[in-house]
């Protein structure tokens, strides 16, 4: 079973119709779901012989904005159990023996004071049936605080589905770097339960970050504080006239650190760096081009 859900931004411009078709001629989605389509629920339906898909359940447009709808393929059973104008709740049984399951196919609101909406909604839902349920669509919601841009802090809105405003723990890139990396995260992963549902492998998932976390501590350290000590030590070195291989070894070694440090940099940037990017223009291959340029020489 597969899905194609896309944010489709106007069902009435012939390009996107195409791009819509393409995608699904090269994937062979077995339900599709749009919103903002911004045209009727008649015109939708349409679609069903342009796409090869001859289910489908549609909701108008309020005039430019909204409208929803979701396509599946006739071999496949989908019954509706609710529906609104921002979300389409159906149970689904993909093959002639199986048990059925529940699939919400949803788009948020827009605007930010709304979305607690949303959540309620869901929480509501989530009593209606025991059956194994997806929840899939545009949220118009950030996940977690680092991914919004804004200068207020967002609130805890999602009715407990998960926690907006908690820390979240990186996956460090320098960390590939070292060659025994594929070894920590399989002796790491090997060590938690992996088998079971969602919740099982999100666990196992966590505790293979905490275990590299706590790797990177003893084996990477600071690499501010280890490039200020080897700083020291080149300068005691080339003071004291010592051996040429000596100093050649400290020079390799800050390099590598400071490459770490500009990998470091880089990704703690990132959502600074993308922040900027849509209020001024740059010259990415200026910005881009400074980094890797300091480095010590022999």
């Amino acid at each position: 079973m597969n899905c194609l859900v896309w944010n489709y931004r106007g069902a009435g411009n012939p390009r996107i119709v195409r791009e819509l078709d393409g995608f699904v001629r090269r994937y062979n989605p077995k339900l599709v779901f749009l919103s903002e389509t911004m045209i009727s629920e008649s015109r939708v339906k349409n679609l069903r012989w342009r796409l090869g898909l001859k289910g489908c359940l549609a909701i108008d447009s309020r005039g430019k904005r909204g409208g929803l709808a979701l396509f599946w393929d006739e071999n496949i059973q989908v019954n509706l159990l609710s529906i609104n104008d921002c979300y389409i709740d159906v149970s689904i049984c993909d093959c002639p023996n199986g048990a059925p399951w529940r699939a919400t196919f949803v788009y948020g609101e827009p605007r930010v004071e709304d979305r607690h909406k949303l959540w309620e909604i869901m929480q509501r839902l989530k009593t209606r049936s025991t059956d194994p349920w997806v929840v899939i669509g545009d949220f118009s919601e950030a996940m977690w605080q680092y991914e919004h841009f804004s200068e207020s802090k967002r609130g805890k809105t999602n009715g407990g589905f998960s926690s907006a405003g908690a820390r979240q723990a990186y996956y460090e890139i320098m960390w590939e770097r070292d060659a025994t990396l594929d070894e920590r995260v399989q002796s790491a992963w090997s060590n938690g339960v992996t088998h079971g549902d969602l919740g099982v492998v999100y666990s196992a998932l966590n505790g293979v970050l905490s275990a590299l976390k706590s790797w990177s501590a003893c084996h990477f350290g600071s690499v501010r504080k280890e490039l200020e000590r080897l700083r020291m030590q080149l300068a005691s070195q080339q003071g004291a006239g010592m051996d040429s291989t000596d100093i050649r070894e400290t020079i390799r070694t800050m390099n590598e650190l400071l490459y770490r440090e500009e990998m470091l940099w880089l990704q703690r940037s990132r959502v600074s760096w993308l922040k900027e990017g849509d209020r001024k223009s740059f010259s990415t291959k200026g910005w881009l081009g400074g980094l890797g340029k300091t480095r010590y020489g022999s």
